[in-house]
């Protein structure tokens, strides 16, 4: 046999190889849908909570459900990838913003989970890696007030009256 036949050959197979596997991944997406949408995005407390903070801090953009690795960065050196694993995976409930958006501060919605111990252990990681960053990491258990987070985020009467709208 020569060269020819023997490279056509090898080019049918595989293109038949080709559309049988693009057929298979065609039929299983539209016969069973690879995602759905998770519902709810927010939990009850999580909805009552960002109502209340975008209402009690209009100088501020309130962002629910932000990976914190949008949020933060390792510093550079050896262990860079490591720390970028110990926060890849990880969810903050609201970030907040200044009109920059510029991160200003986290708030977390600690439910009756955030009582077990693998819980506990990824919120330390969380509050570490923020306070590293020189942010605070506000944990709240019930819904606070309006005039509570505002005196959080404004310690003095002084402090509320210089924020930009």
């Amino acid at each position: 046999m020569n060269m020819p036949f023997i490279l056509l050959g090898i080019f049918v197979v595989v293109a038949v190889l080709g559309a049988v596997a693009k057929a298979k991944l065609a039929s299983a997406g539209s016969a069973s849908p690879r995602y759905t949408l998770k519902e709810p995005f927010l939990n009850g407390e999580e909805l009552k909570l960002f109502a209340l903070l975008r209402t009690a801090l209009p100088e501020f953009r309130v962002l629910p459900q932000i990976a914190m690795s949008q949020l933060l960065q390792p510093r550079s050196g050896k262990d860079r990838s490591a720390l970028f694993g110990s926060i890849s995976q990880k969810v903050v409930d609201f970030a907040v913003f200044d009109q920059s958006f510029k991160l200003v501060g986290v708030v977390e919605y600690d439910g009756p989970t955030h009582d077990r111990g693998r819980q506990k252990k990824a919120d330390q990681v969380k509050d570490g890696a923020f306070a590293a960053a020189g942010i605070e990491v506000w944990r709240v258990r019930k819904q606070p007030t309006s005039e509570q987070i505002r005196a959080h985020f404004f310690p003095s009467p002084v402090a509320a009256e210089k924020v930009p709208a």
